[in-house]
């Protein structure tokens, strides 16, 4: 999926991925953080943890775990 030029425009997340794997645009206020993952290859993220966030596939799908229970 291509972003429109404005969103493209954001800046990126300095993360520890190459570029050829996952990109990321960002936006930044004072009320939070959002950021736009474009994943260019199948990817396996390692386990991590951090508090409570929201998220929406725009396109494709996704698996995830959380505790002991994983979705698609």
């Amino acid at each position: 999926m291509t972003f429109p030029a404005f969103m493209e425009a954001f800046p990126a997340l300095d993360l520890p991925f190459p570029d050829d794997v996952v990109t990321t645009r960002a936006i930044r206020s004072d009320a939070g953080l959002v950021v736009f993952f474009t994943f260019l290859k199948d990817f396996e993220l390692p386990a991590h943890a951090h508090k409570a966030q929201w998220g929406t596939v725009v396109e494709g799908e996704i698996e995830f775990t959380i505790g002991d229970e994983t979705r698609i």
